[in-house]
């Protein structure tokens, strides 16, 4: 059984609501599917509580999704066929500029850093990903210490991909087959349209700073 948890934001993004309805419906046709969901908490304690009902249901795998993000229909489908590995994300980048990709790699001194990825349509191993379509295998997860999910020196969702490094040597990836859309500054950034809404923004101040 595959656990959808989706985290209530307190705004409503009625394009996401939508696609999220008629994505998960079309989803619950081949898989078996259960929807976890909370609001009006923080995230790591939102996180937790999805993931301790998805244990507590049996759920083999825990599909976690941001209620901002766009998803196409086939992302389950794809994201399966990695279900081996600890983490698979899609390929997400940030509603905010400079609209870079949500994928991190360890620097030389053992700190995260963000990394870029083309969307070439292969599967990358990264250090860490956002949650945002991001598919968790339950039995790596359920080996972790609890809290499963902290807020520390980074967010919970960085925090988990290093426990995962520090406790498991199952493998974090991010599937560029896996197109996501952010709602944010402009009506939906992907990976495919940030370097464009990119050069936009810095054009735009550029001009904003000559004034």
């Amino acid at each position: 059984m595959i656990g959808i948890g989706i985290i209530a934001d307190t705004a409503i993004y009625p394009k996401a609501y939508i696609n999220h309805l008629v994505t998960i419906a079309l989803w619950a046709q081949k898989h078996q599917i259960k929807v976890f969901h909370t609001e009006r908490v923080k995230v790591a304690q939102a996180r937790n509580q999805i993931t301790y009902k998805a244990i507590k249901d049996g759920c083999d795998y825990l599909m976690m999704l941001d209620t901002d993000h766009i998803l196409p229909p086939d992302a389950l489908d794809l994201l399966m066929e990695n279900k081996d590995a600890a983490i698979v994300s899609g390929l997400i980048c940030r509603r905010h500029f400079p609209y870079s990709p949500v994928m991190f790699k360890l620097s030389p001194s053992n700190a995260l850093q963000e990394a870029f990825v083309n969307p070439d349509g292969k599967v990358h191993e990264v250090d860490a990903c956002a949650m945002g379509c991001t598919l968790i295998n339950m039995d790596i997860l359920c080996t972790l210490p609890r809290p499963i999910w902290v807020d520390d020196y980074y967010r919970s969702d960085l925090m988990l991909c290093e426990k995962i490094r520090h406790f498991t040597k199952a493998k974090i990836l991010l599937d560029t087959r896996v197109i996501i859309g952010h709602l944010g500054d402009v009506p939906v950034i992907m990976p495919n349209n940030a370097d464009e809404f990119r050069l936009k923004w810095i054009k735009e101040n550029e001009t904003k700073d000559s004034i």
